[in-house]
């Protein structure tokens, strides 16, 4: 989106609700760092999603495509209710910003971000575990059981280790698996179906558990998840 420029309103709400240079936003959105979110009925304005990492927070760009102007600079807040006062004309489907959206939109951004490595719990209370292995040629995924997160970050270390030795199940078949390897994932629903945006955290062990090693690996992956909620607290 090339030649783009800020009115004289979109500018002053820029600098009341962020620090973001308008140099900045203008290469952001000429460099497509931006995600679409509806089309306004009888107008040539668009609605797009930002992130901005420097103020931690979402932003609603909406854009007259054809005059090539950023119109205003909205909190998200504010156009769902802007978008649910006008649900009868102004937009063209009623589609809301949704969870999905909200990842791709700092995908665009930055693809390495830890939100998208260590994403918000979304309220969610336990962390449900899975054991995988080849055997006899075919996949097994079986699940393992769950520890709610306020008795993982609760425990210490030895406490922590011993309660997932005692109340997981790890144990596979009788037979070895064929090459030897196990992998022990988790994640924060017990669908064995990956569900975007969740993510799968997942080690590989050889011929046993490393309980230590995977303890190490879970708490830093529930922490990290921890303090991203707090960053994010709309995901919770």
């Amino acid at each position: 989106m090339s030649g783009i420029r800020l009115t004289a309103h979109a500018l002053e709400r820029l600098r009341e609700r962020s620090v973001v240079e308008p140099e900045v936003i203008l290469s952001e959105i000429q460099n497509n760092k931006i995600e679409l979110i509806t089309v306004e009925q009888y107008s040539n304005r668009v609605s797009y999603l930002y992130f901005s990492d420097i103020d931690n927070t979402f932003f609603v760009l909406v854009i007259d495509v054809l005059a090539k102007e950023v119109i205003t600079i909205l909190p998200i807040k504010y156009w769902e209710n802007l978008k649910s006062s006008h649900r009868d004309y102004r937009f063209l489907n009623e589609r809301s910003i949704s969870k999905p959206m909200l990842f791709e939109a700092i995908k665009r951004v930055d693809s390495e971000h830890d939100f998208i490595k260590y994403p918000p719990l979304f309220g969610r209370k336990s962390i449900y575990f899975f054991v995988s292995y080849w055997l006899c040629s075919k996949y097994r995924l079986s699940r393992a059981g769950s520890i709610e997160i306020s008795i993982l970050v609760g425990l210490k270390k030895d406490e922590c280790i011993s309660r997932i030795q005692e109340h997981l199940d790890f144990s596979m078949d009788s037979l070895v698996p064929d090459d030897g390897i196990l992998f022990v994932s988790w994640k924060a629903s017990k669908s064995k179906k990956f569900k975007f945006p969740e993510t799968v955290q997942l080690i590989e062990f050889h011929s046993h558990i490393d309980f230590e090693r995977l303890y190490a690996e879970l708490i830093n992956d529930v922490s990290r998840r921890l303090n991203i909620s707090k960053r994010f607290p709309d995901f919770d």
